[in-house]
């Protein structure tokens, strides 16, 4: 027997994102019936992940006419050092996913994106 139910949004049904399964459900029906096994439905938990909640990734930077230009996805602050143990300084104002610099020989920068 095939079963219907209405259609709905996540909005109208509360779901919430964050840890742990929320009250979406996937409804999957597997008929064994042709081995003598019958027919059942299994229920599968859904997580939903807020976008906003993932770490910043670096896209792979560009290097053209002298400068260094870093994007990256997500939300975070840039922070460079001169050195891998830093100390770091966060740029401020912070730039917008998307940072260009001039190369300088013999300078090193280290950068990373701390989540905000």
């Amino acid at each position: 027997m095939a079963y219907t139910t209405p259609q709905f949004t996540l909005a109208s049904v509360n779901a919430q994102v964050g840890l742990g399964p929320d009250n979406i459900v996937t409804l999957r029906g597997i008929s064994y019936s042709a081995s003598g096994g019958g027919n059942w439905m299994g229920i599968d938990y859904v997580r939903l992940n807020d976008a906003s909640a993932l770490p910043p990734q670096f896209l792979s930077p560009v290097v053209s006419n002298g400068k260094v230009t870093l994007n990256w996805t997500g939300a975070g602050n840039l922070q460079w050092a001169p050195a891998v143990l830093g100390p770091w300084t966060t740029l401020t104002p912070a730039p917008a996913p998307g940072y260009s610099e001039d190369i300088v020989p013999a300078q090193n920068r280290f950068y990373r994106l701390n989540k905000q």
